[in-house]
């Protein structure tokens, strides 16, 4: 999946463990529920892409743009993460 231009793709429940999406275009991705453990996502853009509930157990986000993404319920203590990155800033929030 090396490259691969998915914008708004519903990926929801996925099996997808194991997956590279190196340098995909993945802005607004549905992956709620998804089966990611082991997933690459290394420069990938999923700004806004919906990862709640998602099995993200050692997953490399590592230079990826995560901006507006909902991490909601995903537990993250095993994902390799960017730099500097905060939790807080993943979260939509609700009025």
């Amino acid at each position: 999946m090396t490259e691969a231009a998915l914008p708004g793709a519903n990926l929801s429940e996925a099996q997808a463990s194991g997956i590279e999406f190196f340098r995909c275009e993945m802005s607004n991705v549905n992956f709620e529920r998804a089966n990611l453990r082991n997933t690459n996502f290394r420069n990938a853009v999923v700004n806004g892409a919906k990862f709640s509930g998602a099995d993200m157990g050692v997953a490399i986000l590592r230079e990826t743009d995560l901006s507006q993404a909902d991490l909601s319920g995903v537990d993250l203590s095993t994902t390799l993460l960017p730099r500097g990155f905060s939790s807080n800033l993943t979260k939509k929030t609700t009025a």
